[in-house]
């Protein structure tokens, strides 16, 4: 299994509210990093990805969203915000949202407020990676946007396993280190994401996620 991109899950699990007249929709929201429109579902002539493109014929698919910043952690608080990255302030990867607008309703929390029950797994909020993977912190995350939070704490790329840098003649710092790893997918963080994840839909399958 190659570690070319980690997969981040935030999940909100909706409370069953006797009163309401029409059920609540379930809501699973998969955020991940260095992902663009290289998809083949989105009609690329060399990247082939069946397993997105299922995902995405069974979801809801936007074809003119523009990401909102250059840097991860301006652009992931604009989308968790709804608000510009000059609006709430965060125009880079130091601080939090939080920290910068103390009373933002983040989207996550407008679910909370609505009667889910909302939980993340791994990477929401800007975090260091692969550090705060290494020893499964979050440090920037925003926790008035959760009910529950699991951090997963991986080797990253220090598995056991034949890597490379996905760079010209395997060679560079400032490139991406994937790891071929020895193993089953619970091995990486990806594996281990979605793990969890699996686990947070099954324990609350009996009301709206």
């Amino acid at each position: 299994m190659k570690n070319l991109i980690q997969l981040f899950i935030f999940l909100f699990s909706g409370c069953f509210l006797a009163s309401a007249k029409k059920s609540k929709p379930n809501v699973l929201f998969i955020m991940s990093d260095d992902l663009n429109t290289a998809l083949s579902g989105f009609g690329h002539p060399q990247c082939k990805t069946p397993e997105l493109d299922k995902l995405a014929s069974r979801g809801l698919r936007f074809e003119n969203m523009h990401c909102q910043y250059p840097v991860c952690g301006a652009s992931r608080a604009s989308l968790m915000s709804g608000l510009y990255p000059y609006k709430n302030g965060t125009l880079g990867n130091a601080g939090t949202l939080r920290g910068n607008m103390p009373d933002v309703v983040t989207m996550s929390q407008m679910f909370r407020n609505n009667g889910y029950w909302v939980g993340r797994v791994s990477k929401i909020y800007h975090m260091g990676i692969p550090g705060e993977i290494l020893v499964g912190t979050a440090t920037r995350d925003d926790p008035h946007s959760w009910d529950e939070t699991v951090n997963i704490k991986a080797p990253e790329q220090h598995a056991a396993g034949v890597s490379t840098h996905w760079s010209p003649k395997d060679k560079g710092s400032q490139t991406f280190e994937g790891v071929e790893a020895e193993g089953d997918d619970l091995v990486h963080a990806d594996g281990m994401a979605a793990s969890h994840a699996i686990d947070f839909l099954k324990r609350n399958k009996d009301k709206p996620f």
